[in-house]
């Protein structure tokens, strides 16, 4: 099951939101930041990655849109491992 798209991967990336994460809330992927997650707005989302958490794995660079697509692909399993 699809739920994480590369272009969701790029929202995150290219976010300008202080600390974004990506998190799953009813049913959509939605680039939210720190601020956000502390009110309690979020409270029900499934945490999925920061954009800290990405840069460090993977480093800050350029990515091709197969990139997006292969990091996506990975988060989407990850996603699904914890019944998402």
């Amino acid at each position: 099951m699809t739920i994480i798209s590369g272009a969701d991967v790029r929202r995150l990336l290219d976010s300008d939101k202080r600390d974004p994460s990506l998190v799953l809330s009813q049913g959509r992927v939605t680039v939210v930041s720190l601020d956000e997650l502390r009110t309690g707005r979020y409270s029900d989302a499934l945490f999925i990655i920061s954009r800290k958490a990405l840069d460090d794995r993977l480093g800050r660079r350029e990515f091709s849109e197969l990139d997006l697509d292969a990091v996506a692909g990975n988060l989407n399993a990850a996603v699904s491992n914890l019944g998402g």
